[in-house]
């Protein structure tokens, strides 16, 4: 059996282009055909990058918003527990000045300075 491509109803607009094409233009073809794929690779791969730099960029500000509330929450947690003790009628452990004043300052990361 005598079988060619170029014979092939699927094959035969394909090869009658590249019997019309001189070998440059053949070449250029061929070339853009696989270049087409890698650059729609390097696009989605661009796309996503930039949506993790988004998604990055509003962890920081999520950080930055986290860092200023720490010391209210910091207070927060240090009142509630003094309001326990003090409910409950025990002395407990209280907070000295230097503990109000560390657990008020907005660069302590740190738990909450209690007595």
């Amino acid at each position: 059996m005598n079988f060619s491509i170029s014979k092939s109803p699927i094959w035969r607009p394909g090869a009658a282009l590249m019997r019309g094409l001189r070998f440059p233009a053949k070449m250029t073809l061929i070339s853009g055909a696989f270049l087409l794929p890698v650059g729609w690779l390097l696009f989605a791969y661009g796309s996503a990058k930039i949506a993790e730099l988004e998604f990055v960029a509003s962890e920081r500000k999520g950080v930055r918003y986290s860092q200023a509330l720490a010391p209210v929450v910091d207070a927060a947690s240090v009142w509630r527990y003094r309001a326990r003790n003090a409910a409950g009628g025990q002395a407990g452990s209280e907070l000295t000045e230097a503990g109000l004043a560390k657990a008020s300052n907005p660069r302590f990361r740190g738990r909450p300075a209690i007595g």
